[in-house]
């Protein structure tokens, strides 16, 4: 396909996205790449989302749903899109101009089926969002340096460092791997990544494409009852083991390390928003299968120190304002 400008489906998931999703819009049409359709979909939105994507007319295709989620909302974008590459912005981030164009050029280039790049954290600054435009340095312009081509796999195993709003794959390759997976209500990107990670080499590129936006709407204190992250990780370790198709490895220390900070992270959060309970079984569950390590074995023994402080009284984490 060098040389072609194959049509680029971009695919924005959106549920009650009325403060930022015009932005992340308008960043979409601002590129310069003729062959692209947006397809928004709607997951749900009470709030005045829906009447603010009608103002863009046919310059974007609406689909709507029942709320099920990100991933199938992302799903159903991706069933529906007509486009040989599939790219995906959600509804509070930013692309910078030229991302897609530069992407295209990096899969053709390269030969790979899937393409990410590196993103920026988009902070308030006083309660206000810095200009999108100030915020590309001009060494970090999309393009800037070598285009890499690389198994992932078992980097992903360290750190999630495929980032939604800067991918762009094949939807032939999305739809033979089994798109995102529904039941997930977390980390659904991650686990797409990983199965991906096994199949095809990934052109990483080595400039910044998007602004990932951080605000309070997007930060819960209520934990999950399910740590998706250590299931998501353990399963993949469990299934293919820790190296790569390419035979490169972090080693089994660094995974079950990386594995143990996730079921930590999950405990110490359900201690202090959500059932204690809850974390101090993910310990024992943590112990059984991979061993507590030093730092697991001083949480739960404070944990289990506390619990016989607080047994008959009121937890410090169910009391009022806490």
């Amino acid at each position: 396909m060098t040389g072609e400008q194959p049509l680029v489906s971009v695919v924005v998931p959106v549920f009650n996205g009325e403060k930022y999703v015009a932005e992340a819009i308008d960043s979409i049409l601002a590129q310069d790449y003729p062959a692209m359709e947006i397809i928004v979909v709607d997951d749900g939105s009470s709030d005045s989302t829906l009447g603010i994507l009608a103002t863009y007319g046919n310059r974007i295709r609406v689909l709507q749903q029942a709320n099920k989620g990100s991933a199938a909302a992302r799903n159903l974008g991706v069933a529906s899109a007509n486009g040989h590459y599939i790219a995906f912005l959600d509804a509070d981030d930013y692309w910078f101009p030229g991302k897609v164009a530069q992407q295209v050029a990096a899969l053709q280039a390269t030969g790979c089926r899937m393409s990410y790049s590196n993103f920026k954290f988009w902070h308030p600054v006083d309660g206000v969002w810095p200009q999108a435009s100030t915020m590309l340095a001009a060494e970090n312009a999309p393009g800037a340096g070598c285009i890499e081509k690389r198994w992932v796999y078992a980097d992903l195993l360290l750190d999630c460092l495929v980032w939604t709003s800067t991918v762009m794959v094949e939807k032939a390759l999305l739809l033979a791997v089994g798109g995102f997976d529904e039941q997930l209500r977390k980390g659904q990107d991650y686990d797409l990544w990983l199965r991906l990670s096994r199949v095809v080499e990934m052109a990483a590129m080595p400039g910044i494409t998007a602004l990932y936006r951080i605000h309070g709407e997007s930060i819960t204190h209520a934990p999950n009852a399910r740590c998706f992250e250590y299931e998501i990780i353990t399963n993949a370790v469990r299934r293919w083991g820790v190296a790569g198709p390419d035979g490169r490895s972090n080693g089994q220390k660094k995974v079950v390390r990386r594995i143990r900070r996730a079921a930590l992270n999950f405990a110490a959060n359900h201690w202090r928003w959500g059932d204690p309970e809850i974390g101090l079984a993910f310990l024992k569950r943590l112990q059984a299968e991979f061993g507590l390590g030093l730092a697991g074995m001083v949480l739960y023994l404070r944990r289990l120190a506390s619990k016989q402080k607080y047994r008959g009284g009121v937890h410090p984490a169910h009391r009022q304002g806490q």
